[in-house]
C-alpha cells in the first residue's frame, strides 16, 4: 500500500468541492482530527505535515498571509500562537518580529482604540525567511 500526501497551505480558501466519487469533502479544525480514525499510517503522515507547517513559522515570512493587508504585532502572534499551539510572551514576540530584517513594514499608522493605546500597524515586507528565526523553544 502506497500513501501520497501534499500539504497546501493558504488564507481564505474556498470550500473544497467533492467529486462523484467522495462522500465528504470539507475543512477540518485541527484539534478535530485526534478524533477521527485514521487508516494505516495516515495519522503519522497527518502529524508529520502539521510539524512541517509549526517549522516554516519559524524560518519563513509565511504567517503574514493569513493577515489582513495592514495588521498588529498582537494579530501576528495571534496566528503564531495558534499554529504553534502555545502562548508566546507578547514582549519578547514584539521584539523578535519587528526586529527581523524584511519581515514587517512599519506603518506611519495605529490601529482602532480598544481601551488602551492604539497598536502600531504593519504590513508584510518584502522578505520570504527570518534571521534570526522565530523559535518556538522561544531562543
Amino acid at each position: 500500500m502506497v500513501s501520497v500526501s501534499f500539504m497546501a497551505l493558504g488564507a481564505n480558501l474556498p470550500d473544497p468541492r467533492r467529486g462523484d466519487d467522495v462522500a465528504d469533502a470539507r475543512w477540518w479544525a485541527l484539534e478535530d482530527l485526534g478524533e477521527i480514525p485514521l487508516a494505516f499510517d495516515h495519522a503519522q503522515v497527518l502529524d508529520c505535515s502539521i510539524e512541517r507547517a509549526r517549522s516554516k513559522l519559524e524560518y519563513t515570512t509565511l504567517a503574514v498571509t493569513f493577515l489582513p493587508e495592514e495588521f498588529t504585532v498582537s494579530q501576528l502572534r495571534g496566528v503564531y500562537e495558534s499554529v504553534w499551539g502555545t502562548t508566546l510572551d507578547a514582549g519578547n514576540f514584539h521584539r523578535k518580529a519587528t526586529r527581523s530584517e524584511g519581515f514587517l513594514d512599519e506603518l506611519d499608522r495605529h490601529a482602532a482604540p480598544t481601551g488602551g493605546r492604539p497598536a502600531r500597524l504593519y504590513r508584510a515586507g518584502q522578505g520570504t525567511s527570518l534571521m534570526p528565526p522565530l523559535l518556538r523553544s522561544g531562543d
